[in-house]
């Protein structure tokens, strides 16, 4: 049972029709640290503070992230103090500006993590491999492989569609075979372990060929089950999966008419929770629920200025009585309209103060 949930769930994270769905532009570094302008390097500094002058404050964070000039982070530095590193990270980008390697140093500059990605050419995910560095008291070096997941065999049709993956699974053979309609709809997919068949996958489509159901059968019984709701813009609205009938989790968006979402659920039987996001149109979030078992949890609000930088939060108990959490965030900015000074109050006191310098390419 195992190898059968874990196939599944990697082909439906993986295989998802791409051409049929709107694919979302994935967000650069800088826009999702809201900094405009060609910024080439951001160096963060909070002080713990009890007023709003810094006089000899103590230093809570030290960090410095450098960008390419495509928006990305190559680097990002934890600093002591004094200024020098006791950690980084470093992320190169392929042409494609996908991550394909991610590499961890310690204070000696020594590697202690690695993770690298591969893709194919139509950015079909193919393989992972992670590994962690130890090193004794004398300098010997113990590597760890946490994660390798090898590139699979594919074949592909005369339109380059993926018609067979084949895969390694501890030593046997992992087998699943696609077919298509005439419509380039993937609708089938034969999944064999080691010679014997464990289930099919099957598609299901709606007019405008986008996929609006998915499953996976075992012995005539459905063990998985998707079902997907679109807009007339052809962006997701409901995601609902399944497991043997039991609705495991429920994700439902809505969008502006500017394309942006405005307000998002999502559901999982784990704890049986439930979160509502509310957002403006400018894609900030602006309020927050979170439910167990149908009884809310808290509710927050949050307001921001003209340059759409928080400047107030309030967190609401469950029974909707004075905020039990208040901040308050008051900046200062440069010509570029990024902020380079956060005091931050809580309780109605300045706890502390973040200052941030900024290089930019240009």
């Amino acid at each position: 049972m195992l190898s059968i949930v874990l196939l599944a769930s990697l082909f439906f994270a993986s295989c998802s029709d791409k051409k049929k769905q709107t694919k979302e532009k994935e967000k650069t570094s800088l826009e999702l640290l809201d900094l405009r302008g060609k910024v080439q390097s951001l160096k963060t500094t909070t002080y713990y503070a009890d007023s709003e002058v810094l006089k000899d404050s103590i230093i809570l964070e030290n960090k410095r992230k450098i960008f390419n000039e495509l928006g990305q982070m190559i680097e990002e530095q934890n600093c002591r103090s004094n200024g020098s590193v006791f950690a980084k990270e470093c992320f190169v980008f392929d042409k494609e500006n996908r991550l394909i390697d991610e590499k961890k140093y310690d204070d000696k500059g020594r590697l202690t993590y690695s993770h690298q990605n591969k893709y194919t050419d139509d950015d079909f995910l193919t393989g992972r491999l992670s590994v962690r560095y130890k090193y004794s008291s004398e300098g010997d070096v113990e590597i760890d492989t946490l994660i390798n997941a090898p590139l699979p065999k594919m074949k592909r049709n005369a339109d380059n569609q993926i018609i067979e993956l084949q895969a390694n699974f501890k030593g046997k053979v992992q087998k699943t075979i696609l077919e298509y309609d005439d419509r380039g709809n993937k609708v089938k997919g034969s999944v064999f372990f080691a010679d014997s068949l464990l289930g099919e996958l099957k598609f299901k489509y709606n007019a405008d060929d986008q996929m609006i159901e998915r499953f996976f059968v075992k012995q005539d019984t459905i063990v998985f089950k998707a079902l997907l709701e679109y807009n007339k813009e052809g962006k997701i609205i409901s995601n609902r999966d399944y497991y043997k009938d039991k609705l495991t989790q429920e994700s439902l968006t809505k969008y502006y008419t500017n394309g942006n979402v405005k307000e998002r659920s999502h559901y999982t039987d784990f704890g049986d929770s439930k979160s509502i996001e509310k957002f403006n149109q400018q894609g900030k979030m602006i309020e927050d629920l979170r439910y167990t078992a149908d009884s809310l949890t808290y509710r927050e609000l949050m307001e921001y200025n003209n340059e759409g930088d928080l400047i107030c939060s309030r967190r609401y108990n469950a029974k909707g009585e004075m905020p039990n959490r208040k901040r308050i965030y008051k900046y200062e900015y440069d010509e570029h309209h990024n902020w380079i000074k956060r005091i931050f109050y809580e309780k109605g006191r300045v706890s502390d103060i973040t200052l941030r310098e900024i290089e930019y390419f240009d």
